[in-house]
């Protein structure tokens, strides 16, 4: 095979891995789109078919059940479609990390996540502010209680973590790492619609996302988002116990203490034999970059009706906060 060929070989393989990029930007946003499609009727068929449901516990028990539904069903059919028809001709399949000190690993990234919440809210705290979305009344029983932590703890860990690290990074990360990594927190931060928690959810995604890359297991993150959101849970049904609030204030420094450590200590030493870095190369032979990455999403018939979708429940949040 002369030079001419090999040339025009890559140059054609380069081409289908673009195409196979785009096609696979477009299926994660129309799994997205699809997403906010099945929460709006499930809204609705709850409205309709539970009208005067009653009882902190079946309300609770109806929304999570919608929750799994809409989130389990869009990206199902995504995966399977990656599996299936977008399946990569290239193996790309790294080891799995085990980090060093993994405890410290662990509680590093939920403080790492509370110094990006604080700092989030000293940049954009003057946004956050003009926004005023009606707040959810806390659970009186011990069975609202314990409902709250499984919708707001634990199937968020697992179920979030699947959709947008198990199945919409891990199936990006073949095209471009940093650019997997963005695009996969902005949908993520995009999904929590109101706008204080938009930003730092677009943030903690980043963290959760590349703990997801260099450990390779969907596991580490899960953990770390059930830490952060349990933590949150309890903090929002303490703020009538100032011995509660203290305690939870003590926690979260603690917490952050541990970020720091984590920093010094993994900047210093890496996570194992990989320093921290998204700039190595890749297996796959074609990459884009961040800016391609985005320029791919922008460009892309699936980001219509997503935009569409997300500005519509937004405006319906935001006007019934002035009812």
């Amino acid at each position: 095979m002369n030079l001419t060929s090999v040339m025009t070989h890559e140059a054609e393989v380069a081409k289908i891995k673009s195409r196979r990029a785009w096609l696979s930007a477009m299926t994660v946003l129309l799994a997205c789109a699809m997403m906010f499609i099945m929460q709006l009727v499930c809204s609705f068929a709850i409205a309709f078919l539970f009208p005067d449901v009653q009882g902190e516990v079946l309300t609770a028990v109806i929304e999570m059940v919608c929750y799994v539904i809409y989130l389990t069903v869009p990206f199902g059919i995504a995966a399977i479609i990656f599996k299936t028809c977008l399946k990569s001709y290239d193996s790309y399949k790294p080891k799995y990390v085990t980090p060093k000190k993994p405890v410290l690993y662990i509680l590093g990234a939920v403080g790492i996540g509370y110094i990006v919440n604080v700092t989030v809210n000293l940049l954009f705290g003057w946004l956050i502010n003009l926004f005023d979305m009606p707040t959810v009344e806390a659970p009186q029983t011990t069975a609202g209680i314990i409902l709250l932590y499984i919708s707001t703890a634990v199937f968020p860990a697992v179920l979030e973590e699947w959709a947008f690290r198990g199945v919409i990074l891990k199936n990006l990360l073949p095209y471009g790492r940093k650019g997997a990594i963005l695009i996969s927190s902005l949908l993520f931060g995009i999904m929590h619609v109101d706008p204080a928690r938009v930003i730092f959810a677009t943030a903690f995604g980043l963290l959760l996302g590349i703990c997801y890359e260099y450990t390779r297991s969907i596991k580490i993150p899960m953990i770390i988002h059930f830490i952060n959101n349990a933590i949150a849970v309890t903090s929002s049904l303490s703020l009538d116990n100032d011995v509660m609030i203290i305690v939870m204030d003590v926690v979260v420094y603690s917490f952050m203490g541990f970020g720091v450590a984590a920093l010094i200590y993994y900047i210093r030493n890496g996570i194992q034999h990989k320093k921290i870095s998204l700039n190595r190369p890749l297996h796959i032979g074609y990459k884009l970059t961040s800016g391609r990455y985005l320029l791919k999403t922008l460009l892309n018939p699936g980001v219509i009706p997503l935009a569409l979708l997300y500005l519509f429940i937004f405006a319906a949040q935001f006007f019934a906060s002035y009812e």
